[in-house]
């Protein structure tokens, strides 16, 4: 194999890569994605849901709550935490508005407490 040119697999077949003289074909490898990276929303997410929230627009609150139900245990409630509500750009105002509009869709069962973030119940 010629140091300025690699043969490698892909889907179709195999993929010939040219490289500058410096570069040793041989050194290069493919990196595995690490999921523990990036934050990812765990699916599946039901689709009639997601498009219910759109629809009542409270999309941001929908992906923020699917993102916490993928990492809390099974039968957890969410608590709405103003730090990582502001991560999805929804602030005060905003959060109260798009949990009354789920609420009343029937997407989510909240419990209120003063001086206490809400809790969430997602109903699916």
């Amino acid at each position: 194999m010629d140091k300025r040119s690699g043969v490698f697999p892909s889907r179709g077949g195999h993929l010939r890569i040219s490289f500058s003289p410096d570069i040793d074909p041989s050194a290069l490898s493919v990196a595995k994605l690490n999921r523990q990276t990036e934050p990812f929303i765990k699916g599946p997410l039901p689709l009639a849901w997601i498009q219910k929230a759109c629809k009542v627009k409270a999309s941001r609150m929908a992906y923020y709550l699917w993102y916490k139900k993928g990492i809390l245990p099974a039968a957890k409630n969410i608590q709405l935490r103003p730090a990582e509500l502001r991560e999805f750009g929804i602030g005060e105002k905003l959060r109260q508005r798009e949990a009354d509009r789920l609420e009343e869709a029937g997407l989510i069962e909240v419990t209120r407490k003063p001086g206490a973030a809400h809790t969430v119940r997602i109903i699916s």
